[in-house]
């Protein structure tokens, strides 16, 4: 997963919403997700009663509306006269949605993508049109690019779809076109972040780590939930319409960027020799 670096905004507790703290948001998958506060949800006069846990941190940066869940208080100080500071680390990130209740943090949908599903799915080829003999002068380059249907299958478990999809980012000089692949996750019934990820993110994981014969991380997951609150930031769609982008640490290694599963034609030619 991507790395977050010192996302500032400010803080607070369900039950404290006016008390808000500014603070420091980190994400590197060695470390886990670190916030950094510049002050303290707690009374330092209560020392020896500050819980272990805290179920929900919520927060905004740059109008980003985020949710942290299962934080552990690694380390509080106080230093000057009435300056305190806090460090928490957090289980999960959801960033696009407030949970205020721990029961209500279900998901209904997931998309995940894997570091060589793009490969395994055997993406299609970006062709460039032949130069036509009558052509100006002036050569005009034409690519064509034509999208695999998406792929669905239902099971007793839910509903699966292999979905194609691309990014472009272009300047004046040059153009960035780059296809992926993500798997669409529909389960029978809602479930909460635990239980999809045994259930269904990690066994999948597995599954490509077989199929490719790498093993396969994932790089990009984003929940989709009927509760919770956008309202401070988006009240034009639907809740169950709008992507939460999951966060945690995982344990498998990134991808190298050169171990990539071999073409067709390569698989022939290393049978040959």
């Amino acid at each position: 997963m991507k790395s977050i670096e010192n996302l500032e905004g400010f803080w607070w507790l369900p039950s404290e919403p006016d008390l808000k703290i500014a603070g420091i948001l980190k994400f590197k998958n060695t470390e886990g997700i670190k916030l950094q506060l510049i002050g303290s949800f707690l009374n330092f006069s209560m020392v020896g009663k500050i819980p272990t846990n805290i179920p929900i941190i919520l927060g905004i940066v740059h109008k980003e509306i985020i949710t942290l869940c299962n934080s552990i208080n690694s380390n509080s100080r106080r230093s000057a006269p009435g300056f305190a500071s806090q460090e928490y680390t957090s289980e999960l990130a959801l960033i696009g949605r407030h949970f205020t209740n721990p029961d209500e943090i279900l998901f209904n949908k997931a998309r995940v993508r894997y570091s060589y599903l793009s490969d395994w799915a055997d993406l299609p080829t970006v062709r460039e049109e032949p130069e036509l003999p009558y052509q100006d002068k002036e050569k005009e380059l034409k690519f064509i690019y034509t999208r695999p249907e998406t792929i669905e299958a239902t099971t007793t478990y839910g509903k699966f779809s292999v979905i194609y999809g691309w990014s472009e980012a272009g300047k004046r000089e040059s153009i960035n076109f780059q296809q992926f692949v993500s798997l669409m996750i529909q389960p029978n019934e809602e479930l909460s972040f635990n239980d999809f990820r045994s259930k269904f993110i990690h066994s999948l994981n597995n599954f490509l780590t077989f199929a490719t014969d790498r093993t396969n991380s994932i790089t990009e997951l984003e929940f989709y939930s009927r509760h919770g609150d956008v309202d401070i930031v988006d009240s034009r769609r639907s809740l169950d319409e709008i992507p939460i982008q999951a966060i945690y640490k995982i344990y498998y290694p990134e991808r190298k960027k050169l171990d990539r599963l071999l073409f067709k034609h390569e698989i022939f030619f290393e049978m040959l020799f």
